[in-house]
C-alpha cells in the first residue's frame, strides 16, 4: 500500500513513487496506491487503468476515515507513506497498523513543511540554515509568523514527530534528510 496524500502535480516525489510502484510489481507484490486526490499529470503517462488506484472521496474527515477504515482491511499489509505522514499515523493509531515513511527532503529544503519553526527545532534553527544555501529565507518567515500560526505548527511539530518515531522504518534520499 503506497499512500501519497494528494497525487495531483509531477514531480520528483511523485516520479519516485510510480518507479516504486513498478519495481514492487515487477517484483511480484500486489501493489495499490493510495491517495485523497488524483490528478491525470501527475501520474507521468500511466494511465488509471494501468495502475491500481484507490482514491479516497469525499470532505477531508470523510477521506481520512476512509484511510482509516483501508489500513484496518490492510492490517497485513505493508504501508508505505510518502506524503500525508500525520494522516497515516493518526489513522494507524485507530487501526492498528504499522507503516513505514519515505522522507524525501529535510525540512529546511521545503516551504511546505512548517516542522522547522517549531520550538522542538528551534535550538537548531541556526545552524540549519547555515547547512543549506538559499535557507536564509526561512529567517524572515518564521519572524512573519503570527501568535495562532505559531500554535497551529507546533501542534503540527508534535504531530509530525510522533508519526516519525512510531514509523516501523524510515527511508531517506540522502544524509542530509537523514540528519
Amino acid at each position: 500500500m503506497l499512500f501519497y496524500k494528494r497525487l495531483i502535480e509531477p514531480g520528483g516525489a511523485e516520479r519516485l513513487l510510480l518507479h516504486e510502484y513498478e519495481e514492487l510489481t515487477q517484483l511480484g507484490y500486489q501493489v495499490q496506491i493510495v491517495t485523497y486526490e488524483l490528478r491525470d499529470k501527475a501520474l507521468f503517462g500511466f494511465q488509471r487503468d494501468q495502475l491500481h488506484i484507490i482514491e479516497l472521496l469525499g470532505s477531508p474527515s470523510q477521506s481520512w476515515w476512509q484511510l482509516v477504515q483501508l489500513c484496518r482491511l490492510h492490517r497485513q499489509d505493508i504501508w508505505l507513506c510518502a506524503s500525508g505522514h500525520i494522516d497515516i499515523f493518526l489513522a494507524s493509531i485507530i487501526a492498528g497498523s504499522r507503516y513505514a515513511l519515505h522522507v524525501h527532503h529535510p525540512a529546511f529544503m521545503s516551504f511546505n513543511d512548517y516542522d522547522k519553526y517549531s520550538i522542538f527545532l528551534q535550538s537548531h534553527f541556526e545552524d540549519l540554515l547555515r547547512s543549506n544555501f538559499g535557507a536564509v529565507r526561512f529567517q524572515k518567515i518564521r519572524e512573519q509568523l503570527t501568535i495562532a500560526q505559531k500554535i497551529r505548527l507546533n501542534i503540527r511539530a508534535a504531530l509530525s514527530i510522533l508519526s516519525l518515531k512510531k514509523a516501523s522504518e524510515i527511508f531517506v534520499l540522502s544524509t542530509y534528510a537523514q540528519q
